[in-house]
C-alpha cells in the first residue's frame, strides 16, 4: 500500500488472527547501566518450530529536523537469530558499559518469532528499558550459559553455539563441564567442544578460562553423528573457579531424523 492507511489495514486485519504462540517477557537492568537482561519465555498447545530474534531499539533520535523511534541498535546475541522449538525459556544479557551513546530511558527490547518454512512473523512483543527490574545488589562473581536447549536436524553434523556471560563485578576463571548421554541405538556419537576462532577438544573434556565483568565468551558443541533416528542429552555446566558454589547448566537435547 502506497499510504498508512492501507497499511493500517492490513496489521488491524492481521490483529484479528490469534497467534500459535504465547509470548511472556520480563528482565533486568543494572542500577548502575551495567547491563540488563531479557528474559523470553514462550509457550504453544503444540511444539512449533522456528527462529527467534531478540533486537534493541532506542526511541528519540534526531536527523535532519526528524524524529525517529524504534530504531536498531543490534540484534542479541546476532542478526542470525535463536533457532526455538516450543515451549522454552530463554534469558539472554546485554553489556551497556560498551555503548555509552546509548540513552537507556529511550530503549527496548523487541522479540519476535519467525515461522521456520514461511517466515512469517507468528508473534511479537516489545519491553522497555523503563519496565526492567532494576537489580543493585550484583555479586562479586556470577555467570549466566545462554545456550539454544534444543536440537532437531536430519543431519549428521550439528552445531549448537553457547555464550558464557559473566555478571558479576569481578573477572573470573570458569570452568566448562560437558557430559553426553546418547542410546546406542544412534550408533557412534562424537562431539567436540570448540572456542570461537580457536581450538577443538573432545568432549567428555573440562576446560577452562576467563572472563571480564560484562563480557561473554562463545563457544559451539560439534555434534558428529551417524544417521540413525534418534534422541539423545548433553548436559553444559560452567561453574566458578574462585567460588565453586557460583554455577550455571544447561541439558541439550539433540533429535535426530524424527526421533524421539
Amino acid at each position: 500500500p502506497e499510504s498508512w492507511e492501507g497499511w493500517g489495514n492490513q496489521i488491524d486485519s492481521r490483529l484479528q488472527i490469534n497467534s500459535p504462540i504465547r509470548m511472556t517477557l520480563s528482565g533486568e537492568i543494572d542500577s548502575t547501566l551495567r547491563w540488563a537482561s531479557i528474559r523470553v519465555v514462550l509457550d504453544s498447545k503444540k511444539g512449533i518450530t522456528g527462529t527467534m530474534f531478540i533486537a534493541i531499539t532506542e526511541s528519540g533520535l534526531e536527523s535532519g529536523g526528524k524524529t525517529y523511534n524504534f530504531v536498531l541498535r543490534e540484534f542479541v546475541p546476532d542478526a542470525m537469530g535463536i533457532p526455538i522449538i516450543t515451549p522454552t525459556d530463554t534469558t539472554l544479557y546485554v553489556n551497556l558499559s560498551t555503548h555509552q551513546e546509548w540513552n537507556p530511558d529511550n530503549m527496548a527490547f523487541v522479540v519476535f518469532v519467525q515461522d521456520e518454512d514461511s517466515k512469517e512473523v507468528i508473534q511479537s512483543a516489545a519491553i522497555p528499558f523503563s519496565d526492567l527490574t532494576v537489580v543493585s545488589n550484583t555479586p562479586e562473581y556470577s555467570f549466566t550459559l545462554q545456550v539454544n536447549d534444543t536440537l532437531y536436524e536430519n543431519d549428521t553434523i550439528m552445531v549448537d553455539t553457547f555464550f558464557i556471560t559473566n555478571t558479576g563485578t569481578k573477572p573470573d576463571s570458569y570452568a566448562i563441564n560437558v557430559t553426553s548421554w546418547f542410546p546406542d541405538s544412534m550408533g557412534q556419537v562424537f562431539i567436540n567442544l570448540c572456542r570461537m576462532s580457536g581450538m577443538c577438544l573432545p568432549v567428555p573434556f573440562d576446560t577452562t578460562g576467563v572472563v571480564q565483568p560484562n563480557d561473554s565468551i562463545g563457544y559451539t558443541l560439534d555434534f558428529f553423528l551417524q544417521n540413525h533416528p534418534g534422541a539423545g542429552y548433553s548436559w553444559i555446566k560452567v561453574s566458578s573457579i574462585n567460588d565453586p558454589s557460583v554455577m550455571d547448566s544447561v541439558k541439550v537435547a539433540v533429535y535426530i531424523n524424527g526421533g524421539t
